[in-house]
């Protein structure tokens, strides 16, 4: 049973056990010392109502946890629906593939693109439209759907690098130990 939720992607079951959703990253109710990010909020509330005080179902993905100790997990209600793409679904967080927990990668790309072109949520602010990586500054930060063209790409003992045109750097994806 989930006995209180922390963020939009992180809760706490009865026992004391902390959980990170796989495959989603929710706006962050702290960020950099700062207050809430855009729909931190409503992020937070949607896991409260979905879950809180209910009994769930954890399906623990292939790393079962993350470096700070977190449980790692798919959460489902009593009627089978994943709370993940219910929460893409309504635009309160972006899907997120950090290997090996690939279980249900086409499901939640699919609730986020639903919520991108209905612009739910977080897909409503401006900062959140894609961007074309020519448009990237030096000083750009946080959060951004880019779009561009590869134009060159680098593999590395840590993961892939790759170079966009307008000369924006992506560490694309980093390969497990």
């Amino acid at each position: 049973a989930v006995q209180r939720v922390i963020d939009g992607d992180t809760l706490v079951l009865r026992g004391g056990q902390r959980l990170r959703l796989i495959g989603i990253d929710a706006p962050e109710m702290r960020h950099d010392g700062r207050g809430p990010e855009a729909y931190a909020r409503e992020a937070r509330a949607a896991l409260v109502d979905l879950s809180s005080g209910r009994v769930v179902e954890v399906q623990y993905g292939q790393s079962p946890h993350d470096r700070y100790g977190r449980g790692l997990a798919h959460l489902f209600l009593a009627n089978g629906d994943n709370v993940q793409a219910l929460l893409l679904r309504r635009g309160l967080a972006t899907s997120l593939f950090l290997p090996p927990n690939g279980e249900y990668l086409d499901c939640y790309a699919t609730a986020e693109t639903e919520a991108r072109a209905a612009r739910r949520g977080i897909w409503s602010q401006a900062a959140f439209h894609p961007i074309a990586a020519k448009r990237i500054g030096r000083a750009a930060q946080g959060y951004r759907v880019v779009t561009g063209t590869v134009t060159s790409a680098r593999c590395r003992r840590t993961g892939v690098w790759l170079r966009l045109d307008g000369g924006l750097g992506l560490d694309h994806l980093r390969l497990p130990p």
